[in-house]
């Protein structure tokens, strides 16, 4: 399993210090061998769902749909934590 921390996020894409106390969205990431894509197969946060061909790909489209979801129910920033698995 690998586990990746990302600075809070706001709508600019600038880091915002931990300092600030942001919940953290936690996303459980997996491969698909077949479609040969990483998605979120679980996540903290309701309705979030992502996929990409990388995992710096699936990050890009989990920061996009977040900061959609997040103007729509009117919160602020987030920490992103990502743990990501492929079967050996």
């Amino acid at each position: 399993m690998c586990i990746l921390s990302t600075h809070p996020q706001n709508e600019r894409e600038n880091p915002v210090s931990s300092a600030t106390n942001a919940p953290t969205v936690i996303i459980n990431a997996s491969f698909d061998e077949e479609a040969k894509v990483w998605y979120v197969s679980d996540s903290t946060y309701p309705g979030l769902n992502a996929e990409g061909r990388s995992l710096d790909r699936l990050m890009k489209h989990v920061r996009q749909a977040l900061a959609d979801l997040r103007e729509v129910n009117g919160e602020g920033s987030v920490d992103l934590e990502l743990r990501a698995a492929r079967a050996a």
